[in-house]
């Protein structure tokens, strides 16, 4: 056979072997699309809906896997909030929720028995594995988008697995899938341009066992005890660290505290040139969704310093106050969710800096035992010269944030 002949008939099996096969996508969609249902969280008096979600079916009692955030209506308000779960075929069921694990936004819901469920696939994915996500986008019909497994998000202090693929609101709670339909992750959020977050689903397996075996009953006693477990566990974790210093204009201030943490520094100059300012900001990415209102397991802090050598005494002062009294960031909580921050102020000496130091912290309303603390600190050392400091927790007890302020209070020291 000559070299056309070969070439052609290479041709011929090549296009043969395309169109016998089925594309990957559609194979997927078509073998695990009945396992997977819309959730919707309902207002009872008006029976309207106020969010929206997905879940797949992970236990043949009838025992769904979601996102925490879709159902977190029915945990904190059951009175006025219920679940509507629609199937695949567009049959409205009712569902409870019968346990959750808040700190990585994963939760069980019971409702009618299925005839098939997923299979969980724990094991730590290959860089690169094709997966399949599905979900209901924006509320339109079940959709699956291909990606792939992109390894662990290293800038959170809880772990998610980087899904390159697109993750669109009210996919959350939907499964991430194998070809061979193992549950690898639970879609949980996005940042746009396919950059998207899975709930690794090893943390999903501790949660089944414990719904099946003993389903919570006191739900916001459970978001309780969970948060507190979480808090008391960073707490511990920050103070064993050693808290690393980083010179900042004319002072060292609190570094990078943990490798979790994004920092960065940036300069601004006053035009004309009376006063300039350098800052360090550093933050945990990981937010604990609590409500739709409210966020915890916080961690964030940044430091300033001011040079005022083109202002005279009183401007300067006037502008190092104006810092100390709004350079903090706000917290995402609503007045249902916590009381008013409350204020004490006391001037320290630490390590050669005189400090004044404001502590500030706001109870949880529903949340027994947990609080949001604001530390502002300012130097008061020089005429011209300064550094203002915001040191931010939310969701830790108030010993807690006292003990983590205190470290980070003790960070400071001025250089001459």
């Amino acid at each position: 056979m000559d070299a056309p002949a070969r070439l052609l008939l290479a041709c011929v099996l090549l296009c043969a072997a395309r169109a016998g096969a089925e594309p990957a996508a559609s194979g997927v969609f078509d073998r695990y699309a009945g396992r997977i249902v819309q959730i919707a969280s309902l207002e009872k008096g008006a029976e309207t809906r106020s969010s929206y979600g997905t879940g797949f079916y992970v236990g043949a009692e009838g025992l769904l896997a979601t996102n925490y955030h879709v159902v977190s209506d029915e945990v904190l308000e059951p009175e006025t909030h219920a679940l509507e779960i629609t199937d695949h075929a567009g049959k409205k069921l009712t569902g409870k929720v019968v346990d959750f694990d808040i700190i990585h936004d994963l939760a069980i819901v019971k409702t009618e028995p299925a005839a098939q469920i997923f299979a969980l696939h724990p094991v730590s994915p290959a860089h690169g594995l094709r997966l399949f996500s599905f979900g209901y986008p924006n509320d339109l019909a079940l959709s699956v988008v291909e990606g792939t497994f992109n390894g662990v998000n290293r800038m959170a202090m809880v772990e998610q697995y980087h899904f390159t693929g697109a993750i669109n609101p009210g996919m959350s709670g939907g499964p991430a899938v194998t070809e061979e339909g193992e549950v690898v992750g639970i879609n949980d959020a996005s940042e746009g341009n396919s950059v998207g977050f899975l709930e690794p689903v090893q943390y999903l397996l501790p949660l089944l066992e414990h719904a099946q075996k003993s389903p919570a009953t006191d739900l916001l006693a459970r978001a309780r005890d969970q948060l507190l477990a979480y808090q008391r566990d960073a707490t511990a974790l920050l103070l064993r660290t050693p808290l690393v210093q980083r010179e900042l204009g004319g002072q060292k201030v609190p570094g990078q505290w943990l490798p979790e943490l994004k920092c960065w520094a940036s300069e601004k100059q006053a035009k004309p040139r009376y006063y300039a300012s350098t800052s360090y900001d550093c933050h945990d990415e990981n937010r604990v969704f609590v409500s739709d209102t409210q966020r915890s397991g916080m961690l964030r802090y940044a430091s300033t310093f001011l040079d005022g050598r083109g202002l005279n005494r009183f401007h300067f002062a006037a502008l190092a106050e104006d810092e100390f009294d709004g350079n903090y960031w706000r917290i995402d909580a609503g007045e249902d969710d916590v009381t008013k921050f409350k204020c004490h102020t006391d001037f320290v000496a630490v390590n050669g800096s005189h400090l004044k130091v404001a502590f500030c912290a706001r109870a949880y309303r529903r949340l027994a035992g947990l609080c949001d603390a604001v530390v502002q600190i300012a130097s008061v050392d020089g005429a011209d010269r300064a550094v203002q400091s915001t040191f931010e927790l939310a969701g830790f007890t108030v010993e807690n944030a006292t003990r983590l302020a205190q470290r980070y209070v003790e960070g400071f020291t001025w250089v001459q």
